[in-house]
């Protein structure tokens, strides 16, 4: 820990402590005893540390390698990770971060986080799957043998962004193992007259992928129209629904459109009722928020599994290949 003092500037661990806070520190730090002194540095120097979260831009390369990094160094457990269209990111080592935002082009450059296998990657925060830029579509990949951990994951925005074309954001999931804490949401952005964000997220084999819910979010002014929020997962892949009492649901503004939502589960593939309350097996996803739907969106299962100890029950009955 470096430490300077002077009558104007207080300097720790090469950060200077603003002016509201100098008149407090002089005053503490007056008439102390030498042991009470060296922990009032140790406090400081705790206090700078914790917040000096960077927003740290990544290139293509390994996670461990400080070159990968603008400004360089391998980031630190509180910092923001901005993933630009076009990277190619290894994740090699165990590690921490705060965020991740990627900003992946459709085709020329989409993004791709890959996670070596044991390796966990932890996210205390959110990661964001976001558009490059104004009318321009995304595609974000998030593969590899390891483990992906985070709080929240948002794909789309939660509010409108100026845009004038038809545009969509793709999130392809084929990491093997994925855990969402909180949240998972899924935002269209529709501004009516067939200009949307059209999200679709792709559950790919052998992903298994626990989270406490799905949400799917329509905002704007349109209802629809030939846009759409898709879900879909394909063979061999997993989702545990280890949390809400509704698990699925549509949260809408205005009235959707008939099959304006598209949530495919695929015969091969297995949804696991395991939360810690009693947990509804949904047969038709119905809309939470202000709107409406002008027809039910139904969904047809593959493997259906229950390990919520408190139970779960059903509306009708559910079309399904197998339930355990």
């Amino acid at each position: 820990m470096f430490l300077y003092l002077s009558y104007k500037h207080i300097i720790i661990n090469n950060k200077r402590v603003h002016a509201p806070y100098l008149a407090a520190i002089r005053y503490i730090l007056r008439g102390m005893n030498h042991g009470t002194f060296i922990s009032i540095l140790f406090f400081l120097f705790n206090i700078s540390t914790a917040f000096s979260q960077t927003t740290k831009t990544a290139k293509t390369g390994n996670w461990s390698n400080a070159g990968t990094w603008t400004p360089s160094g391998v980031p630190a457990s509180n910092d923001s990770i901005i993933i630009p269209a076009g990277i190619k990111l290894t994740v090699d080592v165990t590690d921490t971060a705060a965020a991740i935002t990627f900003l992946g082009d459709k085709v020329l450059k989409p993004d791709t986080l890959t996670i070596n296998t044991t390796k966990i990657l932890t996210i205390t925060n959110s990661i964001n799957v976001k558009q490059y830029k104004e009318d321009t579509s995304s595609t974000v990949n998030i593969t590899g043998l390891g483990t992906l951990i985070t709080d929240n994951l948002y794909c789309g925005t939660s509010g409108l962004i100026p845009t004038t074309a038809a545009t969509s954001i793709t999130l392809n999931l084929s990491i093997t193992n994925i855990s969402i804490s909180r949240f998972f949401k899924i935002y269209n952005q529709d501004y009516g007259g067939g200009v949307a964000s059209v999200p679709t997220v792709n559950v790919k084999t052998p992903c298994n992928l626990t989270t406490t819910s799905i949400e799917l979010i329509q905002t704007g002014s349109g209802n629809g129209g030939s846009r759409l929020i898709t879900f879909l997962t394909e063979t061999g892949t997993t989702i545990n629904l280890s949390g809400d009492s509704i698990p699925i649901f549509i949260n809408s503004e205005v009235t959707l459109k008939t099959g304006k939502v598209v949530f495919t589960i695929n015969t091969a593939s297995t949804i696991n009722f395991n939360g810690n309350q009693r947990q509804v097996i949904p047969v038709t996803i119905s809309n939470t928020g202000t709107g409406g739907t002008t027809n039910t969106i139904p969904i047809n299962y593959g493997n259906i599994k229950i390990n919520n100890p408190a139970g779960a029950s059903l509306g009708e009955a559910v079309t399904s290949t197998n339930v355990t």
